[in-house]
């Protein structure tokens, strides 16, 4: 799954020029290498691409501060059953 979130915000989320830097532990929003609609774009590919829904109090910086952290809170769904 990180590949493709990789992929997504590389192709998709694509604002600046340096996002080929962009890798699994790099800070997506501290950084501001994905903004808030960037977020919302990325919730939605989530959603589409695991059949889960993520509810608004689980975006967090928690849960989207890195693609590590993305690809865990995906897991850890998974895992529950949701």
């Amino acid at each position: 799954m990180q590949a493709k979130i990789l992929n997504f915000i590389q192709t998709e989320l694509n604002e600046d020029e340096n996002l080929e830097e962009v890798d699994s532990d790099s800070e997506l929003l501290l950084d501001g290498i994905v903004d808030s609609m960037g977020i919302m774009r990325l919730v939605e590919f989530l959603e589409e691409q695991t059949n889960l829904r993520i509810p608004a109090e689980h975006i967090t910086i928690e849960n989207f501060r890195t693609i590590n952290h993305i690809d865990a809170y995906v897991l850890a769904r998974k895992e529950a059953g949701e």
